[in-house]
């Protein structure tokens, strides 16, 4: 690496702040999904003691593994659901049902699984202590499934570049999930924190799922629309063919203005055969 080259040059703070403003809505949105999976484990320490966050950590973390095993089936149907929604309505709805069927099909099997095989394999490993309250993993078990459930609205809501919505749904079961703890964890111990975590997760599938079907049913405007409308108006006189046929100095007046929509369309690039615009599609040729 050249860093030699670094010596006498000041980092560009002005860029670098204009990074940090607009990731903005992307930190903020993490944060909050982070406060869902971490917060319960220093509410526990707060509340009720290091024993019991070490037996609710053990199951937390086998339950993170599933939920990244599931995030890895979710990320393939990512780049499927941006292609579907600049295509049109008809296809982004059709894949966001396809991905609601495929996590609904994968994990609910494994869901029974897990609950079944989770106490044998506790029994074969001799984890006497973790075993007494296995019942804390049944109970996160629901919040699992649900929180897997969740990228099907979420991704639907990226590729619609809906990016306020994910914040507020993200920080508002952020916000649901620190007081549930506050409130279930001194009574309930790490049940209370398995509860916490599964209603909101709940209030997230249900916030997202809201502002996913919304935006599927109101419909939207096609990206080369929205290009198209920025383009001044049409002339009346709009196809080489009808400046032939109409002749005279009108015509002459007209062809500028042709020529400057020609112009300002292939800047757009909304010249394609799958979106004409009428008389600049045939100059284009």
């Amino acid at each position: 690496m050249p860093w030699r080259e670094l010596r006498g040059k000041r980092p560009d703070w002005s860029w670098i702040y204009g990074g940090l403003l607009a990731a903005r809505p992307f930190m903020l949105t993490a944060a909050g999904a982070l406060t869902i999976s971490y917060v319960d484990r220093f509410m526990i320490d707060g509340f009720v003691g290091r024993g019991a966050l070490g037996i609710y950590t053990f199951y937390s973390t086998i339950s993170i593994g599933i939920l990244s095993l599931g995030a890895s089936v979710s990320h393939q149907f990512l780049p499927k659901i941006i292609a579907a929604y600049a295509v049109g309505r008809a296809a982004y709805c059709r894949v966001i049902r396809n991905f609601f069927l495929v996590p609904v099909r994968v994990q609910v099997p494994c869901w029974f699984w897990r609950r079944f095989l989770i106490g044998p394999l506790l029994a074969v490993l001799k984890l006497v202590q973790y075993a007494q309250s296995v019942a804390v993993f049944f109970v996160m078990l629901p919040g699992i499934l649900l929180r897997i459930l969740a990228d099907v609205p979420s991704y639907a809501l990226y590729a619609a570049r809906a990016d306020g919505k994910l914040l507020y749904c993200n920080l508002g079961s952020a916000i649901v999930s620190v007081l549930l703890n506050l409130m279930l964890v001194p009574v309930l111990g790490i049940f209370g924190a398995a509860v916490s975590g599964g209603i909101a997760s709940a209030v997230s599938l249900l916030a997202l799922t809201y502002f996913a079907l919304r935006g599927m049913r109101e419909g939207r405007v096609e990206p080369a629309q929205r290009r198209r409308s920025f383009l001044p108006p049409m002339p009346t006189c709009s196809t080489p063919e009808a400046i032939t046929k109409r002749g005279g100095p009108q015509a002459f007046r007209d062809l500028p203005s042709l020529l400057r929509r020609y112009r300002l369309a292939k800047q757009l690039t909304v010249i394609s055969p799958r979106f004409p615009i009428s008389g600049c599609s045939r100059l284009s040729r």
